[in-house]
């Protein structure tokens, strides 16, 4: 009888909840830098304000665990599946997010700054008030992804499928959209002074008020986009379509239009 009780208790141990995610690690404020996590099912993990430095998370599934205010400098999340977590206040400067899954993340005031994110999915992911300078944000996956009041001064979002994202009050100074699909896109508000649409998508986008000195849309399109109360001054549109677009108050002077036309300024 007592063998007979063992295996049954054997049994429903490993398919109890509580051993589901065998692998997570719950470790708030520990010291785990330079930890290898890589290929592991860490799913719910709990590692609020961990630190985290240079830790290898790389092929691991990460899905709905809490990195809340942990730091992750240097850290790598090569193809990694973080969909559903929490990244607020963390700090991820330098970090190596190649191909990873953010979809749906909770990141706000998140530090990105000088991060490789190409090709990851950020699809529904909530970063506002976030820190993405000069984050290579190349071929991601942006829609609906909510980039507000964001510092992304120089990073470079070249060819972002980022349908529907929201910039509104983000800072691109210098960033490189250059391919970007952008299209019914909210940038209201936008500091676009000096960075690079050209070739990008745009269609039906919100451009209000956006302050776009000395920026390019060279070949870009803009159709219906709403450019009302915006400072487009020595901007670049060599080639932009801008057909059915909102003008009210829009400044183009001494910006370059399509059909070399040059802006006229007021009086």
């Amino acid at each position: 009888m007592l063998r007979i009780f063992t295996v049954v208790l054997s049994l429903a141990l490993l398919v109890s909840p509580s051993n589901s995610r065998a692998d997570g690690v719950s470790c708030e404020l520990c010291d785990l830098r330079y930890k290898e996590y890589g290929g592991r099912e860490m799913g719910g993990s709990v590692l609020k304000g961990a630190y985290l430095f240079g830790a290898d998370f790389s092929s691991s599934n990460l899905e709905g665990s809490d990195f809340e205010s942990a730091n992750l400098v240097f850290s790598k999340f090569v193809r990694s599946d973080l969909s559903g977590s929490v990244l607020d206040k963390a700090d991820l400067t330098k970090s190596n997010l190649f191909g990873a899954t953010l979809r749906g993340v909770k990141g706000k005031f998140s530090d990105f700054s000088q991060a490789y994110i190409e090709a990851g999915e950020l699809t529904d992911a909530n970063l506002s008030g976030g820190t993405f300078y000069e984050t290579k944000l190349v071929s991601v996956f942006a829609t609906r992804t909510n980039f507000s009041n964001a510092n992304m001064k120089s990073a470079v979002l070249e060819n972002c499928k980022c349908q529907g994202a929201d910039f509104s009050g983000a800072d691109l100074e210098g960033a490189n959209l250059r391919g970007a699909d952008l299209r019914m896109s909210n940038l209201t508000g936008a500091n676009l002074e000096g960075a690079d649409f050209s070739g990008a998508r745009l269609d039906y986008a919100r451009l209000l008020s956006v302050k776009a000195e000395d920026s390019v849309f060279e070949n870009a399109s803009l159709v219906g986009a709403n450019l009302k109360n915006a400072n487009f001054k020595k901007a670049n549109f060599k080639a932009a379509r801008l057909d059915s677009t909102l003008k009210q108050n829009t400044n183009f002077c001494e910006a370059v239009l399509p059909k070399d036309k040059i802006g006229a300024c007021a009086e």
